[in-house]
């Protein structure tokens, strides 16, 4: 390593911060050179948390401190005011190591988007090459599937009957069946594929991080909570972070290269004096780089959970009572089998609301497990099912802005959900059509009252009232540094921040347009991506 700058406490050829689905990727990419000295800063600590490992252990993270942000939004208007719960991975492998595990890549037209708005090199045809290294598909490597990469891809394990009672159901009310969601078409209805291998969970560390880790070349500093960027002049220098009470400065030679997600990302930034004056100055920070996009375009996807009472069939009703969980725990810790190898569904369906859609703008994660509030408020599980249904391309658009000038103080999420007529009226056709699945022939002899939102739930204002009441994030947020030429975009297609040089962002904050699917393939993808770009930059 060569001499390290004045003021600073070491130095690197690279600076990545977070540790998360793209910046693990990115890290083991750029380390595959023995030249190029890689530091990768994570904010929360090794993923030792048994849950983590396990699948369905995700349910006991979702409020886990230890592991977990959790953020929650402001206020939402049009959800009753309510602050919806944002968890985001706290954690080596970042929110890869607490999410549900489902393997989508979105649609093409997503991708086509993209390109045709003045980002180069992000069509579909140019992206797939990058899913394709990043996999390992148990199904075999051909034109749309890879073989050999990180990312494990599997199937879902054995699934109970009222899964394909489900599928079954989709099928018979005029959904395709379709057995790769990743194909040649989206749509439909059927099983998802995982990150699961052999009933553990695969995250961004297990599949990237830790084989690099091997090489003496990539250095992992955890609990390291990242304050402020250094500059001289225009050129983004290093990093200011805080370790253990500690505060160390290091120099990136080459780049430094933001990977902390749709939050944390544009955080740092304003931290560093870097987004829209009107924002940093009433918190005392000097702007040191104007860009008002920094913080805004921020999209995620909304769901609602439509629940049907069940009998005659198996749920996982019968699995978790204190027993069931006691026997699912030593089965998955002898054999990595039962429940807890399930991800958080295991089928779903891509459909369009009405037959004016064009192309599939609703998604459903379907799980065999639903619930009840008991006396106490406590969830228990009932014998039924779930069919959470989200608007896979809301119009709506938030913003995510710091507070105060502190780097350990949650920025204020603006979600700002169902701000517009489209994205109401699609959430309403949306709890329709799942409610059309389970009143299928398919569930004669099986169905039970509904659960969620009743029979006293028809009409669309009664609809609307209900998903204003209990609608949750579906944990997809991306866009609050927006990838484009316009105005308010933050990084150009290279990736690299608007006017300033050495600092590139690569994590979901720079999609543009929120993909029509779960994101984690996709900012996986995203690190890979970066990590050539920086490579040919190099050339």
């Amino acid at each position: 390593m060569s001499t390290t700058p004045r003021g600073f406490d070491a130095s690197y050829d690279y600076i990545i911060i977070g540790a998360g689905s793209a910046g693990c990727a990115l890290a083991s990419r750029l380390s595959r050179e023995a030249s190029r000295h890689v530091l990768l800063l994570e904010a929360g600590g090794p993923d030792r948390h048994p849950m983590i490992h396990v699948p369905l252990g995700f349910a006991f993270l979702m409020k886990d401190r230890s592991v977990n942000w959790c953020y929650q939004t402001e206020p939402e208007p049009e959800l009753d005011y309510r602050k919806i719960a944002w968890p985001r991975g706290k954690v080596v492998g970042g929110t890869s190591a607490i999410n549900g595990m489902v393997y989508i890549r979105g649609q093409r037209e997503d991708y086509e988007a993209w390109a045709a708005a003045g980002n180069p090199g992000w069509s579909y045809e140019e992206m797939l090459p990058w899913f394709l290294a990043s996999e390992h598909n148990t199904r075999g490597a051909d034109a749309l599937h890879g073989s050999g990469g990180g990312l494990w891809v599997d199937e879902v394990g054995p699934p109970l009957e009222c899964t394909d009672l489900f599928i079954q159901a989709g099928v018979s009310i005029g959904l395709p069946f379709n057995t790769d969601f990743n194909g040649p078409s989206q749509e439909g209805i059927g099983r998802y594929q995982v990150n699961v291998r052999n009933g553990v969970r695969q995250t961004a560390a297990t599949s990237f991080l830790k084989p690099a880790l091997k090489r003496a070349n990539l250095e992992l500093a955890t609990h390291a909570l990242a304050e402020k960027l250094l500059f001289d002049g225009e050129r983004v220098t290093g990093v200011q972070y805080r370790r253990k009470d500690k505060v160390l400065r290091v120099a990136a030679r080459r780049s430094v290269i933001l990977c902390g997600g749709s939050i944390n990302s544009p955080q740092l930034l304003e931290l560093s004096g870097i987004g829209n004056p009107a924002v940093l100055e009433p918190l005392g920070i000097t702007t040191r780089h104007a860009l008002p996009g920094v913080g805004e375009n921020l999209q995620d996807h909304l769901t609602i959970n439509v629940q049907q009472g069940l009998r005659n069939v198996r749920t996982f009703a019968e699995e978790t009572t204190p027993l069931g969980l006691l026997r699912n725990a030593l089965r998955w810790g002898i054999r990595r089998e039962g429940l807890l190898i399930h991800p958080a569904c295991q089928a779903g369906a891509f459909l369009r609301t009405s037959p004016a859609v064009g192309r599939p703008d609703a998604q459903i994660h379907f799980t065999p497990a639903a619930g009840r509030l008991d006396a106490r408020g406590n969830l228990v599980t009932v014998p039924g099912t779930t069919a959470t249904v989200c608007n896979l391309r809301p119009s709506s658009r938030g913003s995510v802005h710091m507070r105060t000038p502190f780097p350990d103080y949650p920025p204020a999420i603006r979600a700002n959900y169902m701000s517009t007529e489209a994205d109401r009226r699609v959430m309403i056709d949306a709890v329709r059509r799942v409610r059309e699945i389970f009143a299928s022939s398919v569930f004669d002899g099986y169905r039970e009252a509904e659960i969620r939102p009743g029979l006293n739930c028809s009409s669309d204002e009664q609809i609307l009232a209900f998903i204003r009441r209990e609608a949750e994030s579906v944990y997809h947020p991306v866009g609050t540094c927006a990838m484009g030429a316009g105005e308010n975009a933050v990084v150009d297609h290279r990736l690299r921040v608007h006017g300033l040089e050495g600092l590139r962002i690569a994590d979901a904050s720079v999609i543009p347009d929120i993909i029509s699917g779960n994101t984690n393939a996709l900012c996986v993808a995203i690190g890979l991506k970066a990590a050539g770009m920086l490579i040919e930059d190099e050339a």
